[in-house]
């Protein structure tokens, strides 16, 4: 018996470093559901850059939004179906939830099946509703209060003490060491959702995750239950492995049966470290974005679901295999312009990538190169980008990425890295020179590319030693690396400074409260703060800026930028300087998506000969040798580029320089081996797209990275 025709429309394809589900999802499909599979992306504006991964979806399409009413939404749909038909429609983001549940009798009449629970059991599992839930049904749950006016926050969490949880009410939470912490918090989700906030009480523990699938009669389809291996600054699982735990599961299909559920459903758990009881935390009417872990596990739900919703027999029986994990890293594309304009002007388009740029046969491999930087478990480093262009460097023998620990993502990419090996902490030379020595005689290393600023500081220090040993850099002296500090540079050009095709705005560094406030009335609002590792943030008040200063101070930053806050389109521009301090090779693009730290997850090239003109008597000036970023915003008052920010290696988005010709990673190689830079044209037509991608893995190989001090991919 031949297997059915497969129509499927899925939402939920963007979110940035913070993945929606419906990415996850169709891949998913795309791996459990043979035969023919089509697939609609359903999305609210173009920049849905998981909908573009290659061979994904075969359509995107864009809808109304929730806001303009049940009507509006359904109408939008029927047109998509009318063009477009699918049989199955898996909503996949929480507040999605609510209007097709409410619709899916008007769905069905139109031949589109659903399976999703009633609005009375969509009301059961919103955030404010779940310590009315556990309390009638004998579950045991943190101390949860709902505040319906954040300016009360600080107050209720003083009642809590610290630390506490501060949850938005759709989405979004974070945990609060102090009570600027919990309104800075409780500020930013309710700009983000609206409303108020919940506030939960901290339970120190293990925490867990259970995926399910309920039948159109609530009985349980299908059920995958992980444990969170490592969790990012988000509080989101960035590692999880597939558990069996009999208490876990018992519980799950306990509230499962109390809610009379129908549908996906995910459930979250602490246990206790003081008692190992499990909490519930908070409850999800959708599929979690870690469920491609559900394929790898033997129980596709998502495979399980189209099948039962089109009234299909299961494929067997869903039997989850435990220890099976995933790491979240990234996957970047280049997609064409014309895919995005056409969704944006005609609200469809059929999914096209631009084809991929062939490997230069014009020289002979010869250099092993090792890169640091490797991962994207709290924000992508610039090492998975560096690697994935020298993947297409033909001078380029091997890669290898130098890694910290088992959370270095990228550590489990074999499509980047021959092999990757732990390094010893950054601290004293004599170790880490070992560690290389060590790796060098395994691999005959020739040449190593930095990607962070502390590992460009710490290589800075050993260029002499490693160039005894063979090992080829590229990178500037202590006194010009000094010079781009950006605690010293911006404060020292800020207001002062012109560049010719640039200048740089009024900036100045904070030590104390009483500086916060002097500089706060000198510049003016809104100001922007910047220290260390942290977000930039945007204040509008003294309060705001002083509270927000105590709260980089209370997380270990001593000293704290404070700029001139600049309304405008942002870029930045990517360079290669030589041994005599000369530009020359760059890139230059303009920033069209960023996530919630300023990262750049979409953008084009765009052309900036005067920029890199300046740059290049900027780079002169200073001796500078090696990679550099230079971040800009174009000052919509004063048509003038400000440069915000200089980063002395290159940046995340590097990986794109080699699919618009230029190849900076692979420019770098040459000059370090003593070559002329080969210089390709720009295309201008392509654009840049980050989202993130499951990287199947063993608890078994997580554990030989720490073991071993290395993985072999080759």
């Amino acid at each position: 018996m031949s297997e059915p025709k497969y129509r499927v429309a899925i939402s939920g394809f963007g979110g940035l470093d913070n993945p929606e589900p419906g990415t996850p999802v169709a891949r998913a499909l795309r791996l459990g559901l043979p035969g023919s599979l089509t697939i609609e992306a359903l999305g609210y504006d173009p920049w849905i850059t998981g909908a573009y991964s290659p061979g994904l979806v075969d359509r995107i399409h864009l809808t109304v939004p929730l806001a303009r009413g049940d009507d509006a939404v359904l109408a939008r749909l029927l047109a998509i179906h009318a063009a477009s038909p699918f049989d199955v429609l898996m909503p996949c983001l929480d507040l999605e939830i609510f209007v097709y549940a409410r619709l899916a009798e008007r769905l069905a009449h139109a031949g589109i099946r659903t399976l999703l629970p009633g609005a009375e059991q969509v009301a059961r599992v919103t955030k404010a509703a779940l310590p009315l839930f556990c309390y009638a049904n004998a579950i045991a749950t943190p101390r949860t209060v709902l505040v319906t006016n954040v300016e009360d926050v600080p107050f209720h969490a003083d009642q809590f003490g610290y630390p506490v949880m501060v949850k938005g009410l759709v989405a979004g939470a974070a945990r609060a060491d102090s009570r600027d912490d919990a309104y800075a918090e409780a500020m930013r989700l309710r700009d983000l959702w609206g409303g108020g906030v919940l506030l939960q009480e901290v339970i120190d523990g293990d925490e867990y995750n259970a995926a399910m699938v309920a039948r159109g009669d609530g009985t349980c389809l299908g059920l995958v239950t992980l444990r969170k291996l490592g969790v990012n600054w988000r509080g989101k699982s960035m590692i999880g492995a597939v558990v069996r735990d009999p208490d876990l599961a018992h519980e799950a299909r306990r509230i499962l049966n109390a809610l009379r559920w129908r549908g996906p459903l995910e459930l979250e758990f602490i246990r206790s470290h003081k008692d190992q009881r499990l909490y519930l935390i908070e409850m999800n009417n959708r599929f979690p974005n870690w469920i491609l872990l559900s394929h790898w596990a033997g129980s596709n739900l998502p495979a399980a679901l189209v099948r039962h919703a089109m009234g299909l027999r299961p494929r067997g029986r869903l039997r989850t295999r435990p220890g099976t994990a995933y790491v979240r890293d990234v996957e970047e594309i280049v997609v064409p312009e014309g895919t995005v304009e056409a969704l944006s002007r005609f609200g469809s388009a059929a999914v096209a990538s631009c084809a991929a740029r062939r490997r230069a046969r014009r020289a002979r491999p010869r250099a092993r190169v090792a890169v640091t930087g490797i991962s994207a478990f709290h924000e992508v480093a610039p090492g998975l980008g560096v690697a994935r262009a020298l993947r297409q460097a033909s001078e380029v023998a091997a890669v290898y990425g130098l890694g910290q620990s088992a959370y270095d993502t990228g550590a489990y990419r074999a499509d980047l890295f021959d092999a990757v090996f732990g390094m010893p902490a950054v601290g004293e030379p004599e170790p880490l020179l070992a560690r290389i020595r060590e790796i060098q005689s395994k691999t005959g290393l020739d040449l190593i590319i930095p990607c962070t600023d502390i590992d460009v500081a710490t290589f800075v220090g050993l260029r002499e030693t490693l160039a005894r040993m063979g090992i080829r850099t590229l990178l500037p002296s202590r006194e010009a690396l000094a010079s781009v500090d950006k605690h010293r540079a911006l404060p020292r050009w800020g207001g002062r400074r012109d560049w010719g095709a640039f200048c740089v705005p009024e900036t100045v560094v904070v030590r104390t409260t009483d500086a916060m406030s002097r500089s706060a009335l000198a510049i003016g609002f809104p100001l922007v703060l910047k220290g260390g590792s942290a977000p930039p943030q945007t204040v509008y008040s003294r309060y705001s800026a002083e509270a927000a200063w105590r709260r980089l101070r209370q997380k270990g930053q001593r000293d704290v930028l404070v700029q001139r806050h600049i309304a405008g389109e942002e870029f930045a521009v990517s360079v290669v300087c030589d041994a005599q301090h000369r530009v020359v090779a760059s890139t230059a693009i303009k920033k069209l998506k960023q996530c919630e730290r300023g990262k750049t997850w979409a953008a084009r090239v765009v052309p900036l000969p005067d920029v890199v003109a300046s740059l290049d008597a900027m780079t002169r000036e200073i001796g500078w040798c090696g990679p550099l970023e230079a971040e800009f915003i174009r000052d919509v008052f004063r048509e003038r580029l400000s440069l915000l920010e200089i980063n002395p290696r290159f940046p995340a988005w590097i990986g794109f320089s080699a699919d618009a010709g230029v190849n900076l990673p692979r420019q770098a190689v040459r000059v370090a081996l003593g070559d002329q830079p080969e210089i390709g044209n720009d295309d201008r037509e392509a654009l840049f797209m980050r989202n993130c991608r499951e990287v199947p893995v063993t608890t078994v190989t997580l554990a030989a990275f720490v073991t071993n001090g290395m993985i072999t991919h080759a």
